[in-house]
């Protein structure tokens, strides 16, 4: 007698239906043997057993194969690996920042002849977050308004030896470290960091791979692809952590005090306070968000040719301080100017993102000139940015006293000493016109303070002709 023996079925594979067809195997094979399925029964026990382990190892299978494709992926460590193959870096944390005023009526009345100085690393909590400096600022006796910018995240370091090995890695296993707020010292001097040191020769440079947790490995070349650190070289690695969009902290909900240093170095707490809410602050790019825009990043070759294009460079960008766009769209419009055939022009806007200080003298006074006019170096300024130190002559008699000019963020200056002014952000180009009674005495040094960016302003076009 010949027994029908039933194929497998290599799709079963949850709990039941691999049970089901070991049941079915058994009587197909062994008819007369096994007559009974009662779950006394020990070979029904072994066949649960092997059901059981097929549907465990169904599932890894299954999670594993998800985990190898983006649009499936559940873990931010599998997205992280397979955005590394592309070349594409998801974004860790963004620190807020927030503007505080010094109470002037805390302010000891030693300013009145000597400057003020609040040194970088500063630093007050409120809410949950800590807010630091990341800069010096100083300001001269009697300036009449004092506002200092504050960071959210602590700064911090860790220190290495290097062994002389080729690819030297150093993961920094702290959480929640802010993008691109690290600085890599070998000996002492300041390496380079680049998106991949495979394309590049043997320099001193160095690469950053975003790890899960927001921790970061810094890696060092081979002597082809970037130079080793020799060995017992002291590799130092500067870096913030603790951004996100806990440092949005709301208006007035700074109170606190912080010390300030006097020229002759004599130390003073002065309290401060936040007029407005503090912004910029956002959590590291999410799993949806990396999966969403990783596949058309990858498209775009980091070059904008279609409106799909543009819209996919924008929504994966990222600034270190100030974070990615709040909302961006790419568009077609119609245009009439320009080599542009058929009339059509791809245009996006896209926030602002660099911005970097500078100082320059606007101008010295003679005692009679109450108009000024300075060209800055650096362009486009940064709106809300501008500032102009000095001192002024007022009244009869005659005498000096400090004062502070700023921008409104929308080209004009305001102060109680001029008559008006106004800054073209484009252009760099500042404009102010002092009241007759006070005018800069004669030989006095006017300092300006601003940001610039070189991409700025309501909005930027990034413009593509369409031939």
């Amino acid at each position: 007698m010949t027994l029908s023996v039933s194929a497998i079925d290599y799709t079963a594979r949850d709990h039941e239906t691999i049970k089901e067809s070991l049941k079915n195997y058994v009587r197909s094979t062994e008819p007369m043997l096994w007559t009974d399925f009662f779950e006394s029964n020990l070979g029904v026990i072994l066949i649960d057993f092997v059901a059981y382990t097929g549907d465990v190892q169904s599932f890894v299978a299954d999670r594993i194969s998800e985990e190898v494709f983006p649009a499936t992926a559940q873990r931010r460590k599998s997205l992280i690996k397979a955005s590394r193959f592309v070349g594409y870096s998801p974004q860790g944390s963004s620190p807020a920042s927030v503007t505080v005023t010094v109470d002037n009526t805390t302010i000891p009345t030693k300013f009145s002849t000597q400057g003020l100085l609040f040194y970088a690393g500063t630093s007050f909590t409120a809410g949950i977050a800590t807010y630091e400096l990341i800069r010096d600022y100083y300001f001269p006796a009697n300036t009449s308004s004092i506002r200092l910018d504050f960071t959210a995240g602590v700064s911090d370091y860790e220190t290495y030896t290097s062994d002389g090995r080729q690819w030297q890695e150093y993961t920094i296993e702290v959480e929640d470290i802010i993008n691109n707020s690290w600085t890599v010292y070998v000996n002492g001097v300041e390496w380079e960091e680049v998106d991949s040191l495979l394309l590049n020769d043997a320099q001193r440079i160095y690469e950053v791979v975003y790890e899960d947790l927001g921790y970061i490995t810094v890696r060092f070349g081979n002597g082809t692809y970037g130079l080793v650190p020799i060995a017992g070289a002291a590799i130092k690695i500067d870096y913030r952590y603790g951004g996100g969009v806990g440092g949005n902290i709301e208006a007035k909900a700074v109170d606190t005090t912080i010390t300030g240093y006097f020229d002759d170095g004599t130390a003073t707490d002065v309290d401060i306070y936040n007029e407005n809410r503090a912004s910029g602050g956002e959590d590291e790019e999410s799993i949806e968000h990396i999966r969403q825009w990783l596949p058309t990043w990858v498209k775009t070759n980091s070059r904008a040719v279609a409106v799909a294009d543009y819209l996919a460079l924008i929504n994966t960008f990222t600034d270190p301080l100030y974070g990615s766009p709040f909302r961006a769209n790419a568009r077609l419009r119609m245009s009439g100017f320009g080599n542009i055939i058929g009339g059509i022009e791809r245009e996006s806007r896209m926030l602002p993102y660099v911005r970097e200080v500078d100082f320059e003298y606007f101008g010295v006074g003679d005692g009679t000139t109450t108009s000024f006019t300075c060209t800055t170096e650096n362009k486009p300024i940064v709106p809300n940015t501008v500032r102009i130190l000095g001192h002024v002559t007022y009244g009869s008699p005659p005498a000096p006293t400090s004062f502070e000019i700023r921008d409104d963020g929308r080209g004009g200056l305001y102060s109680d000493y001029i008559l008006g002014g106004s800054v073209d952000y484009d252009n760099g180009i500042i404009r102010v016109s002092f009241r007759p009674d006070n005018e800069p005495v004669a030989g006095l040094t006017m300092n300006l303070y601003y940001e610039f960016s070189p991409l700025v302003g309501t909005g930027i076009n990034l413009s593509l002709i369409h031939i």
